[in-house]
């Protein structure tokens, strides 16, 4: 059922990212990429990271796309938000992993592309403070990776769409500048970047939390 969703999903995307043609393309397989921590040792210097989880496990995976390694070149980056009902994240050598394909079809539409392995069996909102966080060190990272920071763009799966909402809608409040500030007092210059997503794609999200059955009026 999620298989369906999921490539669904990439057919609306794809029709929406590029124009006016949509060409069929070949995703293939490949070995997982570089993986690179988002918190570089904050770990216990404030609430939101005071945390059991080992924040070393906090992660991307990347994809960049080959083209950028032409001067000059920038692309934007999809930043692929994982399901697993924020039990687990399915990013792990044990598990199977349907969004290293994702990944490589957004590099094949022309991004770069990400995947986060946020906090799991965690209390909210660390889940949403990871995304942020991860929004913020791509752009921080642009120069060097080759992104436009003006195109990053988030898609989540299931509880990642959840996150996605989550972070789509409130990526500016209050607590979450304050909670930038307090890091950047530290020394923390990633805390300083815009965490706001360019585009967000919501698939099969996770956007009620209420016990009663949906009926149609």
């Amino acid at each position: 059922m999620h298989g369906q969703h999921l490539y669904g999903n990439l057919a609306f995307v794809a029709a929406m990212l590029t124009s006016p043609v949509v060409w069929c393309v070949e995703v293939r397989r490949d070995s997982p990429k570089p993986s690179v921590s988002i918190w570089d040792g904050l770990g216990g210097r404030d609430i939101y990271l005071d945390s059991a989880s080992k924040l070393e496990d906090v992660a991307m995976e990347l994809h960049l796309n080959q083209n950028a390694s032409k001067p000059g070149v920038k692309l934007g980056l999809m930043l692929i938000f994982p399901g697993g009902g924020y039990w687990h994240t399915l990013t792990g050598p044990k598990d199977i992993d349907p969004f290293r394909p994702v990944a490589l079809w957004a590099n094949s539409i022309g991004f770069h592309a990400a995947i986060l392995k946020y906090r799991v069996r965690r209390p909210w909102p660390e889940p949403l403070v990871d995304a942020r966080r991860a929004v913020q060190f791509v752009r921080s990272h642009a120069e060097a990776w080759g992104v436009d920071s003006n195109r990053v763009c988030i898609m989540g799966f299931s509880a990642g769409g959840h996150v996605g909402s989550m972070l789509s809608t409130t990526w500016n409040l209050q607590d979450y500048r304050e909670f930038d500030n307090r890091l950047f007092t530290l020394g923390d210059a990633v805390s300083s970047f815009s965490a706001r997503p360019n585009l967000a794609v919501l698939s099969f999200p996770v956007i009620t939390a209420s016990q009663k059955p949906s009926t149609e009026e």
